[in-house]
């Protein structure tokens, strides 16, 4: 807080200013030295979006890549805002069920019998809400040689990956780079949900996708948020 008063008496002008659509290069650079010293997650700042908040960013996910009459898949329990923009992009919803006996981990078999050549995407939340369930290594693997070999997109929301007490995250993107769009928010990591900032990140053309809707959606995400983040 104390750096962005100071960011904000130093430059009003420059802090008020617009920024590009895909958000500031500076913060794009930082956002994948983090993820590679903290994921082993190798991307570069091309394949870095900013965007306006969760649903802003699950919803340009989804917007690029889902055409009317195809389906999307979520795990049941899972969050319960994901069928939303789903059914706005007038996809079909579909769900894998998940037991508390089972840690609530998704079975692959369970996913497979759910896929079908209208299968575009699957939502992945790990660790989970409302659950608590973080997946498994195996688990996450599991789903992503399904996305490769079934051609469908993972959309993991890592919206929680910092709030664990017990086991690790692993980021699907390590697993099938090519099927993966990663979104990730402010709001819990940083206990800044004012800050309405998440990025999203994914192969190059997919993330090029993305930034181009946006300049429609919201111009470009806010310069004030950026440079708190």
């Amino acid at each position: 807080v104390n750096s962005l008063i100071t960011a904000l008496r130093k430059d009003p002008k420059g802090i008020m200013s617009y920024t590009a659509t895909n958000g500031n290069l500076s913060l794009r650079e930082k956002i994948c030295e983090d993820l590679k010293k903290h994921e082993n997650v190798s991307i570069n700042p091309k394949q870095v979006a900013l965007t306006t908040g969760a649903t802003g960013a699950i919803d340009l996910a989804l917007e690029s890549i889902i055409n009317p009459g195809d389906e999307i898949i979520l795990a049941d329990p899972t969050y319960a805002g994901y069928p939303g923009p789903g059914i706005k992009e007038r996809a079909k919803i579909k769900y894998v069920s998940t037991k508390w006996q089972d840690n609530f981990e998704i079975n692959p078999d369970a996913l497979r019998s759910q896929i079908t050549r209208k299968t575009k995407a699957f939502i992945l939340l790990s660790p989970d809400n409302p659950t608590g369930r973080v997946l498994s290594k195996e688990s996450i693997k599991a789903i992503c040689d399904l996305a490769k070999d079934k051609d469908f997109w993972i959309i993991t929301d890592e919206t929680y990956k910092d709030i664990l007490y017990e086991g690790r995250h692993w980021p699907a993107y390590n697993f099938a780079p090519e099927n993966t769009l990663s979104i990730f928010t402010y709001s819990k990591s940083a206990s800044s949900p004012a800050l309405r900032l998440w990025y999203v990140y994914g192969p190059e053309e997919a993330i090029d996708g993305i930034v181009k809707l946006n300049q429609f959606v919201s111009l470009c995400p806010s310069n004030i948020s950026q440079i708190a983040a």
